[in-house]
């Protein structure tokens, strides 16, 4: 149980990125199988989350890689060994951290939505969209998160992607930026500022 402080730590630096057990248990001298049940622990706290991958097949949902998430911000912080100008000035803390913290307030948005949702990431090929939503009947929505306030076409293609396939399942795809402006990017896509989770 000595390892679970150094397990916690090493999560913290690959929060909002794909939970590789096996990488990971090579890091902390640990079996994979007790790196699993040592993060299963660490969720069962309250300390970090972890989400499956979305695939259109419904079962091939459970056998896909985990994103792993620090439940707290400032803690994440705290665990990086961060400050607040390292957190806007450092590429490597701020995108994950930013990644992070929409993650966690979309979760606490869930809770009390009208709306019961599933939440996943989704990763094919290049392709990645770092949330996505998908309730019961099917519908989804996309968000995606960018540490910049100038966007490129690139930034939302995953999203246009996934709204061509699915047609009539996909309601909307939203890039969080630091900008401070929201406008639209193409038929239901839209860029929204950080502060739109809290409008």
């Amino acid at each position: 149980m000595g390892q679970i402080p150094r397990l916690l730590k090493l999560l913290a630096g690959r929060a909002a990125n794909l939970l590789n057990s096996s990488e990971v248990g090579k890091r902390l001298q640990l079996e994979h199988k007790t790196v699993r049940s040592y993060t299963t622990l660490l969720e069962t706290v309250f300390l970090v989350k972890t989400l499956p991958a979305w695939r259109p097949s419904i079962g091939a949902r459970e056998s896909t890689t985990r994103k792993v998430y620090v439940v707290d911000s400032g803690l994440l912080a705290h665990l990086l060994g961060a400050d607040p100008k390292r957190l806007g000035e450092d590429a490597r803390v701020t995108g994950l951290a930013l990644e992070n913290f929409v993650a966690m307030e979309v979760m606490k948005h869930l809770e009390w939505a009208s709306t019961a949702a599933g939440l996943f990431h989704y990763r094919t090929g290049n392709d990645e969209i770092d949330l996505v939503l998908e309730d019961r009947s099917g519908a989804i929505a996309c968000i995606e998160v960018k540490a910049a306030a100038t966007l490129h076409e690139r930034d939302w293609r995953p999203m246009a992607k996934i709204r061509d396939a699915r047609r009539e399942d996909f309601r909307a795809g939203f890039l969080v930026h630091a900008g401070s402006q929201t406008f639209p990017l193409g038929d239901r896509l839209w860029a929204v500022p950080i502060s739109a989770l809290w409008a």
